[in-house]
């Protein structure tokens, strides 16, 4: 026992410390996440409970250590790493996401509750308060809104998310049709072809002097 406790004492591999985190304030999501440490044709999965996780690597080897897949983060790059005997070594996985908040407004301080919102893709009913969704980095997409009448519907806005936090407004421009009157046929001829009918059909109703 003793022979063999030295011959391990005399190779010592690479300690690897690994952690997870987001590039938001709460890494709550991650819990869950695969962690593969793989060499020589082996692979050892960890599972992420939140704690740092400690692994002994044989010395003079390549590994690599790659993560999984979480939703709605866009996952860290695999590491490519090669064991030095005697060291420690300590990695952190970065997992990263862009938060979205959408809300909709109107010029006229009217509210917009109940107006479809596609974002990336899926659609959201607004209720009054931000709509907040989180997407993974790298993910080109899309910020949209319903039409409503008498209003200018917001452009459809485009995005890459690639920064922690975005803030978006959708606001509506109030743009109720006008009353044509008699005087603004005439002065815009585009309108007579379709609202002379309309302009003689009320002038009966009117005595003129």
């Amino acid at each position: 026992g003793s022979y063999m406790l030295s011959i391990q004492g005399a190779i010592k591999g690479e300690k690897l410390n690994i952690s997870l985190k987001t590039n938001q304030q709460n890494h709550g999501d991650l819990v869950g996440a695969v962690i593969t440490v793989a060499h020589l044709g082996n692979s050892t999965e960890y599972v992420w409970e939140g704690y740092e996780i400690t692994v002994d690597v044989p010395p003079y080897l390549d590994y690599t250590v790659s993560f999984s897949e979480v939703s709605c983060y866009a996952a860290p790059e695999t590491f490519a790493l090669t064991s030095v005997e005697g060291n420690v070594r300590t990695i952190t996985g970065v997992y990263n996401t862009e938060v979205v908040n959408v809300d909709v407004t109107a010029d006229n301080g009217e509210f917009m509750n109940g107006q479809v919102v596609t974002i990336n893709g899926v659609e959201y009913i607004y209720a009054g308060n931000a709509i907040t969704v989180k997407i993974p980095y790298g993910t080109a997409y899309s910020v949209s809104v319903s039409d409503k009448e008498d209003y200018i519907v917001p452009a459809k806005q485009d995005f890459t998310a690639s920064q922690a936090e975005r803030n978006i407004e959708l606001q509506f421009i109030y743009n109720p049709p006008k009353d044509l009157s008699f005087y603004d046929i005439y002065d815009n001829p585009i309108s007579q072809n379709t609202a002379n009918c309309y302009v003689v059909s009320e002038a009966r109703k009117y005595k003129f002097p």
